[in-house]
C-alpha cells in the first residue's frame, strides 16, 4: 500500500515492478529522484527562456528542492523593485535560496531581476493564490533582511572591532580580535616589503574582520567580508579598502577569482597564513580526510595567489614570518618551518599531479616554489618538455652529483664566487670552475627571465665538466 501528497487515498501497488508507473499514474509521485531533478530543470529552463533571464541555482540548491518535492511544478513569481534599492542584491539571492528554496533570476545582462521561481509540490489549475502566497512570504523575508542592513549601519564599522574581542575565535589562540591583531602585524609587514601604502594596511586591517560581528553576517555567514565591503562603502570608505575586505576570503574554492590588487592578496595571503601557522603551532594538521579547519583549501588559496603574479617576497619567508607570531622559541619554530614546508609541499604536488604533470618533475623543482612560487609553474612545464626530449635521469643526476659535491665540501647553498681559486689543482677542478663562472650570469638572468628551456639546456651542458670532475 502506499499513498502521495496529491492522492490522500491508499494505492494498492499490484508488484514491484509496477511500483513506480502506479504512483505515477495514480498517486502524482514521480518517484526516481533523477526524474524529478530533471523535470525541476528543464522547467526552470523553459521560464527562463520565455522571460529572457537567467537562473540562480547550483547542484546543492538543486537537489534540495529535488528531495523536498514528489510531483515538482515550476511557477513563475515577483518581488517589489523597491528592494534593489533597499538592500545589497547578495542579501536578496540569498534569502531566497536559503531561507525560502526559490531559484533567483537575473536580467541578460547579468544583473539580478525582480522575478523568482516557486517549485510548488502540486498541479494546481490556477496558480494566482499560490503565486501571491509565495510573494507575500517572500516580502516579509526580505522586510527582515532590510532591517538587519539597516540595524547594522546604526553602528560605524570600524567601532564594532571592539566586539570582536567577545568572539573566540580558538582556545588557545584566543579571540577575534586577538586573531585580527596577528592578521594586521603580518599584512604591515608584508605590505612594506612589496611597497603598500601602510596607512592603508593598517586601515584594512582594522576594518577587516568588523562585519563577522553584525546581525547580517550572524543570518548569512556567507556574506562574511561581502557586508564588511558595503557597510565600508556606506560610511565613505575607501572603494579599494571595501573591495579588498570582500576579497581577503578568495579564493573560496577551485575556479573561483583571485583578489583584485595587491592590498587584496597580501590581506588574503595574512588571512590563510595566520590560520595554517595558527593551526600548527598547537598540532591541529589534517588527518587523512579530515580537515575541520579548511587549511588545505587555504594553502590551495595561497598558491593561486603567489602564482598569479611576481611578489618581491618568498613563499620561504611567508611561513618564517607568520610561524614567528605563534613561536618564539627558535628551536621549535624551525620544527613548525619544517612542518609548514612539507605541508605545502604536499599541496603543491597533489595540486600539479591532477593536472597532469610528472611526480618526478614536480619533485625535482619543489624547492623552487618557495623560493619564486611565480615562476614555478613555468619551469615545471618546460621541464616536462626537457625530460620528454632527452633522458631526464641524466638531468637529475648532475643536479645531484653537484648536491653532493658541495655537501662533501660543507659549502652547500654558497655561490662560486665564495670559492678561492688558489686551492683549485686539479685541471678538472680548475676547468669546472671556469665552466660554472662563464654560465653562472647566463643563468640568474634566464631564471629572472622566465627563460627556463635555456635555463634547463644550460644546466644540461655541465654534463662533461662534471662527468671529468669525478
Amino acid at each position: 500500500m502506499a499513498t502521495g501528497f496529491l492522492e490522500k487515498n491508499e494505492i494498492k501497488i499490484k508488484s514491484a515492478l509496477e511500483y513506480e508507473s502506479q504512483l505515477f499514474e495514480v498517486g502524482k509521485v514521480i518517484v526516481n529522484f533523477e526524474e524529478r531533478r530533471e523535470k525541476i530543470n528543464q522547467s526552470v529552463i523553459n521560464i527562463c527562456d520565455q522571460e529572457s533571464c537567467k537562473s540562480i541555482i547550483d547542484n546543492n540548491l538543486l537537489d534540495e528542492i529535488t528531495a523536498l518535492c514528489e510531483w515538482p511544478t515550476a511557477l513563475l513569481c515577483h518581488f517589489d523593485n523597491e528592494f534593489f534599492i533597499t538592500s545589497p542584491k547578495e542579501c536578496l539571492i540569498l534569502t531566497m535560496q536559503r531561507h525560502q528554496k526559490y531559484i533567483p533570476l537575473t536580467e541578460e545582462d547579468g544583473s539580478l531581476s525582480n522575478k523568482f521561481i516557486v517549485i510548488t509540490n502540486n498541479a494546481p489549475k490556477d496558480t494566482t493564490k499560490i503565486k501571491i502566497g509565495n510573494e507575500k512570504v517572500l516580502r516579509a523575508r526580505l522586510n527582515d533582511a532590510h532591517f538587519f542592513f539597516l540595524k547594522d549601519q546604526e553602528k560605524p564599522l570600524i567601532e564594532r572591532k571592539h566586539d570582536l574581542s567577545a568572539v573566540m575565535y580558538h582556545n588557545l589562540l584566543g579571540t577575534l580580535s586577538d586573531r585580527t591583531k596577528r592578521i594586521k602585524s603580518l599584512l604591515i609587514d608584508w605590505g612594506k616589503k612589496i611597497n603598500l601604502d601602510t596607512s592603508d594596511c593598517i586601515t584594512l586591517a582594522d576594518l577587516s574582520k568588523n562585519d563577522l560581528v553584525t546581525l547580517m553576517v550572524n543570518e548569512f555567514p556567507e556574506l562574511q567580508g561581502t557586508m564588511g565591503k558595503y557597510y565600508c562603502l556606506s560610511e565613505g570608505g575607501k572603494s579599494h579598502i571595501a573591495e579588498a575586505i570582500e576579497d581577503q576570503y578568495k579564493p573560496r574554492y577551485s575556479g573561483d577569482s583571485l583578489p583584485k590588487d595587491r592590498l587584496a592578496k597580501s590581506l588574503a595571503l595574512s588571512d590563510k597564513f595566520e590560520l595554517i601557522a595558527g593551526l600548527i603551532s598547537i598540532d591541529l594538521m589534517p588527518t587523512g580526510d579530515k580537515d575541520p579547519y579548511a587549511m588545505k583549501r587555504s594553502a590551495l588559496g595561497i598558491l593561486s595567489i603567489l602564482m598569479s603574479e611576481k611578489f618581491e617576497i618568498t613563499l620561504d619567508y611567508l611561513i618564517e614570518s607568520s610561524l614567528s607570531i605563534f613561536i618564539s622559541n627558535k628551536a621549535k619554530r624551525e620544527v613548525a618551518v619544517k612542518k609548514m614546508q612539507g605541508f605545502i609541499s604536499d599541496r603543491i604536488f597533489f595540486f600539479f599531479k591532477e593536472q597532469g604533470y610528472r611526480a618526478d618533475c614536480i619533485m625535482a623543482c619543489m624547492k623552487f616554489a618557495f623560493v619564486d612560487s611565480y615562476s614555478f609553474p613555468f619551469l615545471l612545464k618546460e621541464l616536462e618538455k626537457v625530460a620528454m626530449n632527452i633522458d631526464s635521469k641524466e638531468l637529475f643526476l648532475i643536479n645531484k652529483r653537484i648536491k653532493n659535491i658541495l655537501e662533501k665540501a660543507g659549502i652547500s647553498g654558497k655561490n662560486s664566487e665564495s670559492i678561492d681559486q688558489n686551492l683549485l689543482v686539479e685541471k678538472a677542478e680548475k676547468d669546472l670552475f671556469l665552466f660554472s663562472s662563464h654560465l653562472y650570469e647566463q643563468i640568474k638572468f634566464q631564471i629572472a627571465h622566465n627563460q627556463f628551456d635555456k635555463y634547463l639546456k644550460s644546466c644540461i651542458d655541465f654534463k662533461k665538466p662534471i662527468e671529468d670532475f669525478f
